[in-house]
């Protein structure tokens, strides 16, 4: 079955079923401002990086894009990779068949 995507419409849903009374205050703002992130929010700072200049961009581009990409994607391994195999033998002494 395949994974459905996390949206606000599904994070309401998941409110609504978890409580038998609907939405709590906090829980309905919580959602507002999940939709003003993605909505409102998300275009005024496109408006802002548009209009930006290159440093100031790149900062606010390196800043946003740790919330799809964090720094474990850009962890680069450095230096040789120990590939030597080491062997492990048992032995059982005193055991009768």
């Amino acid at each position: 079955m395949p994974r459905n995507k996390f949206t606000s419409e599904t994070a309401r849903e998941a409110a609504l079923k978890a409580s038998p009374r609907g939405q709590s205050e906090k829980t309905k703002a919580w959602l507002e401002l999940g939709d003003s992130f993605q909505s409102d929010f998300a275009d005024r700072a496109k408006m802002i990086m548009a209009a930006a200049d290159d440093e100031t961009f790149m900062k606010y581009y390196s800043a946003l894009i740790e919330l799809f990409k964090p720094k474990l994607a850009r962890t680069e391994i450095s230096g040789e990779i120990d590939t030597t195999i080491t062997e492990i033998r048992r032995t059982v002494i005193g055991k009768k068949v």
